[in-house]
């Protein structure tokens, strides 16, 4: 049997099984990454799954990490700088003084109201180029090798660059 029919006669399964894919339309995006109908008839599943979400707050609290965060330092780096670095860029307090570089200033290093705004649009765009390449790196398992990293290198030499620049 060819892979198509094969394809072909589930297809048709799924169709007589009409109870089953009206519950699983409920919950598109499954449950716990299962299908909805199979979390209802492995109730056992469902209780591991919320067992384990309990013991990683638990881990959260007391260690500020949990478990999973070992299972893919890089993917949970690359989410917590896309979190930090978006937050930061909201709360839009602070400019590092190396963006201010070739800017006119007075005798006492004040900058015009100009200056200030073009240095703020240099640090947002550099903030911007970070999250979108980090973002790009956390995207990688849904299109495998199919991804520029170019995006990412240069994002995160833009990370290392300004490491101690990353606070308000």
């Amino acid at each position: 049997m060819k892979l198509s029919e094969w394809r072909e006669k589930m297809e048709e399964e799924d169709k007589k099984k009409n109870l089953r894919n009206f519950i699983d339309s409920f919950f598109p995006k499954g449950i716990f990454h299962y299908r909805a109908t199979h979390i209802l008839t492995h109730p056992k599943l469902l209780l591991g799954h919320v067992w384990d979400e309990i013991v990683f707050a638990w881990q959260r609290v007391f260690r500020g990490w949990d478990g999973r965060a070992t299972w893919s330092i890089d993917y949970y780096i690359a989410r917590q700088i896309v979190a930090t670095v978006k937050e930061l860029r909201r709360l839009d307090f602070g400019i590092p003084s190396q963006m201010f570089e070739g800017l006119p200033h007075d005798e006492n290093w004040n900058h015009s109201k100009e200056d200030w705004e073009i240095a703020r649009q240099r640090w947002h765009t550099i903030l911007d180029e970070i999250v979108v390449g980090f973002e790009d790196f956390i995207n990688d398992d849904k299109e495998p090798f199919d991804w520029d990293r170019t995006r990412f290198e240069k994002a995160f030499d833009l990370f290392r660059e300004h490491f101690e620049s990353l606070w308000w």
